[in-house]
């Protein structure tokens, strides 16, 4: 491959276009990994719930749960 010779204002608007869609990725890829710790929180905890539990123990994972029910229904985060 022949290298291309631009203008330095043509070069500099391409690499500004791929940065800004690196950085939309990233973002991107962060919200869907939050939304990924919600629901393997959701499932974990709703698996605990089906186990022996005190009284103490079921209240605390409920209100886990709830939260993170909560968190991932209320996404975006503002």
């Amino acid at each position: 491959m022949t290298d291309i010779n631009l203008p330095k204002h043509i070069v500099d608007r391409i690499e500004a276009r791929w940065c800004a869609r690196q950085e939309k990725r990233e973002i991107v890829d962060r919200r869907l990994e939050q939304l990924r710790a919600y629901r393997n929180n959701i499932r974990r905890y709703r698996r605990l719930l089906s186990t022996k539990l005190s009284d103490l123990e079921r209240q605390f994972i409920e209100r886990r749960l709830s939260e993170e029910s909560s968190a991932m229904g209320a996404w975006p985060p503002t």
